[in-house]
């Protein structure tokens, strides 16, 4: 374990030269290169360990080329829980019965929905108790995303893991969650856990209204690789199309519907307009079915998933990148809009929505235009602009640039990130833990 430290600035905790690191997530791996998977490869480097606990693994069937290169498979450890729920319950009934003899206390608990709710009663806690039923100690235990702090809550009060912990928002867990949960879904976390990051002041701010002490909470960027997502100058040839992208899943937050229902409208003025849309997800074919529709089936290309090198040769190649973002039905909203400050970084002018934390990522009339979300003409509008003023596109280009690399270096959030850990383990509240910073 790591011992005592005196310093408590994030550079010199950025030097600490070993912590033995655990993260507790949903699943893993997954396709694209994840906000997560950036974290713990940049621990790595740093010559920390980590070792990665989940209720199921995530994609293998094309691993993203980290998932290899940091042999992460053999650091990671996530039971096959059926997505299914009656077959949950059913091979975790099997799975109780086999190993109850190994801790039955936590096995027990792990049962107890009178104290840990729905994620006891639908046996997500079972299958997180499962790799860690002989316990298992570490210097800092990250949970990533709400109810997974959660989980860490159960798995450090039943001794299955031991360490100083923390757990990051990221989005959804705190909009549509606890409108499903209740807006007490977290009380219990706020007073155990003794720190807490969002990824946006927004979600932030949303966490101190439902509870969060003040004090407990910092906003901590999600980071970008500069080197990998390079500046490129963007230029228009005569007569060549535009080229207008979106990247995100296909789900309804992402509002791709009014995306593609103003690229139909720009195009009745540049009818040469492309427009890619990098993502997979549940709305396909209702999006392929609104282009045929709108007459646009030519004009718009549905990718499907990319790998994270895939979505890099898509940034270089477009010259606008749009995200009209939406609440959803249920409550969902972008917590922090990551793909538009990986857009941003490649130097493309963006035109998005004002939901959620986009107005950080974004900013209005510098790095790109914010509009309303579900105003069709309104994105339209904007994207004619810049189609319109190359100098536009050109000089907001740079400013978002500028403005990601001010905010959002992967490598200067890593050493915040450190000298958290570092400060957890001293026992000594972190010195930036306010919502903001």
């Amino acid at each position: 374990m790591v011992g005592p430290l005196s310093i408590f600035d994030s550079g010199n905790f950025a030097k600490i030269p070993f912590m033995k690191i655990a993260f507790v997530v949903t699943s893993f791996p997954t396709l694209a290169g994840t906000p997560i998977m950036k974290q713990i490869t940049k621990l790595i480097d740093r010559g920390h360990e980590v070792d990665i606990y989940g209720d199921r693994p995530g994609a293998l069937s094309k691993l993203h080329p980290d998932v290899e290169r940091y042999r992460l498979l053999n650091q990671t450890h996530c039971p096959s829980m059926p997505r299914h729920l009656s077959l949950r319950l059913l091979k975790g009934v099997g799975l109780f019965l086999a190993h109850v003899w190994k801790n039955p206390a936590a096995l027990l608990q792990s049962l107890n929905f009178f104290k840990y709710g729905e994620l006891a009663a639908s046996m997500v806690l079972l299958y997180s108790a499962l790799p860690l039923l002989r316990g298992k100690a570490y210097d800092i235990i990250h949970c990533q995303f709400g109810p997974n702090g959660l989980k860490g809550l159960f798995l450090r009060e039943n001794g299955l893991l031991q360490g100083k912990w923390l757990t990051t928002f990221r989005g959804y867990d705190l909009t549509s969650y606890p409108r499903r949960r209740g807006n007490d879904v977290y009380r219990r976390l706020f007073q155990e856990c003794p720190f807490f990051t969002a990824n946006s002041s927004f979600l932030a701010a949303k966490a101190v209204k439902m509870g969060c002490p003040s004090d407990k909470i910092t906003v901590l960027h999600t980071g970008v690789n500069m080197a990998r997502f390079a500046y490129r100058e963007r230029r228009l040839k005569p007569g060549e199309s535009v080229r207008v992208l979106t990247v995100g899943s296909l789900v309804e937050v992402k509002g791709i519907e009014y995306g593609i229902r103003a690229i139909a409208q720009v195009s009745q003025k540049y009818p040469k307009i492309q427009y890619r849309i990098a993502g997979g997800g549940p709305l396909m074919t209702s999006l392929r079915d609104l282009t045929r529709e709108l007459g646009v089936s030519e004009r718009v290309e549905l990718l499907g998933g990319q790998t994270e090198d895939e979505i890099i040769e898509h940034y270089a190649d477009a010259h606008v990148f749009l995200f009209p973002g939406v609440v959803s039905r249920r409550g969902d909203e972008e917590g922090m809009a990551g793909a538009c400050v990986e857009a941003q970084a490649t130097g493309l002018p963006v035109v998005a929505t004002r939901v959620g934390g986009i107005p950080e990522a974004v900013l209005d009339g510098q790095s790109g235009f914010l509009v309303e979300p579900k105003d069709v003409s309104a994105l339209a509008d904007r994207l004619i602009y810049l189609i319109e003023h190359p100098e536009c596109r050109s000089r907001m280009g740079r400013a978002g640039r500028e403005h990601v690399e001010r905010h959002y270096d992967l490598d200067k959030l890593i050493d915040r990130l450190i000298g958290i850990y570092g400060q957890l383990i001293e026992g000594v509240p972190p010195d930036d833990n306010r919502p903001g910073h």
